[in-house]
């Protein structure tokens, strides 16, 4: 699937002066909207400094989600598969931008195949592309993304039940994959905070982490979490994330999904807690009144900016919020156009400027 011809994909207007702006790296969160806008905000402000509009079918899955290059210079957008396809306006293909050149091609196929284990993640939304020796190993079925140490080394990759593999940059191979004996149906998510790789798990009112070295050959024994805020008469099948801010994990339940228990369940409590990260314990909750699509710390992780779902239907008003990462206050809010939103946060050395039209190409390949 998401094989495209080499020629027009989509057609896109740049507001501001022609060209690119460059200078030493600045700080931005990058949000793409589904209806087809790509806007680069100041942290500090979340005033919007530029915007890509992406002339987009209004039947297709339109954009699904934003990821940033460590380059400083590539960001990646989900959109529609793509003219040759059997659902050519169904959900998505992984596109790169060049943000000098504005030069697009299609990176990556749909989730699950080969292609998507062609990168690695590097940070909670940043991702880039694998050596081909690495390509070799981790472009297998199955298997959508690897998680990069902060050194680069070590890689691993997370599915459900749960259970990893462990991959060696520096060997350039997969040395150990080990699992829980757990079923698929425990809810999985991972992320790396200094040199550990957290796992952590939830299935029907449960939750349970653990904690993965380089060195380690099984999961060994799960720290039980407490799941908070359980409305009785509601099912506890909800979808959980982690993310790591400064020494600490921040969880949240994501409201907004096809699952979003609002729909059925009344007075569901919001906000994110803070997470020790040696004990499992869940010592705060924070922005209580929130409900969170998604929470994305900037690189030091003083601060967490949020995508809110003020109702079940995410399309429809949303906030994104400036929350302190070690008060747990809401610093600044921004009220956002009814559609469905995603954001990252990266260090970027140029990004966009211009009015003339320019078109967005798929490069064939995958």
């Amino acid at each position: 699937m998401c094989r495209l011809r080499r020629g027009v994909l989509w057609s896109v207007l740049i507001f501001a002066s022609v060209g690119s702006e460059a200078w030493g790296s600045t700080d931005y969160i990058i949000s793409v909207r589904r209806s087809g806008s790509i806007e680069f905000i100041e942290p500090a402000t979340l005033r919007t400094v530029r915007t890509i509009t992406v002339n987009i079918p209004s039947t297709s899955a339109g954009l699904n989600g934003v990821f940033a290059n460590p380059d400083r210079h590539t960001i990646y957008v989900e959109g529609p598969i793509g003219t040759n396809s059997v659902s050519p306006n169904g959900c998505c293909c992984l596109y790169s931008i060049d943000l000098a050149t504005l030069q697009t091609k299609m990176a990556a196929g749909i989730w699950g195949t080969r292609s998507r284990g062609g990168f690695v993640s590097t940070g909670p939304t940043l991702m880039q592309p694998v050596s081909a020796t690495a390509a070799s190993v981790t472009e297998r079925y199955g298997v959508d993304r690897w998680q990069s140490s902060p050194d680069g080394r070590w890689w691993f990759s997370l599915s459900h039940g749960p259970a990893v593999d462990l991959y060696d940059a520096a060997r350039g191979e997969i040395t150990r994959s080990f699992a829980t004996g757990l079923n698929e149906s425990w809810w999985s998510r991972g992320t790396w905070l200094g040199n550990r790789f957290y796992v952590y798990a939830t299935h029907d009112g449960s939750g349970r982490l653990w904690i993965l070295a380089p060195e380690s050959t099984q999961f060994g024994n799960a720290i039980p979490v407490p799941q908070p805020d359980q409305v009785p008469g509601c099912s506890h099948e909800t979808p959980t994330d982690i993310t790591a801010i400064g020494d600490r994990l921040l969880m949240y339940e994501i409201f907004g999904s096809k699952i979003d228990r609002r729909e059925r369940c009344d007075d569901t409590p919001g906000g994110a807690w803070i997470m020790e990260p040696a004990t499992g314990q869940l010592t705060r909750l924070v922005a209580s009144t929130l409900h969170f699509w998604q929470l994305v710390p900037n690189r030091s992780g003083s601060e967490v900016y949020g995508i809110t779902s003020e109702v079940p239907n995410r399309q429809a008003p949303a906030y994104l919020v400036r929350i302190d990462g070690h008060s747990g206050n809401v610093l600044q809010s921004r009220l956002l156009d009814s559609d469905y939103w995603w954001i990252a946060f990266a260090a970027l050395e140029v990004i966009p400027s211009g009015n003339a039209p320019v078109s967005l190409t798929a490069d064939g390949g995958h």
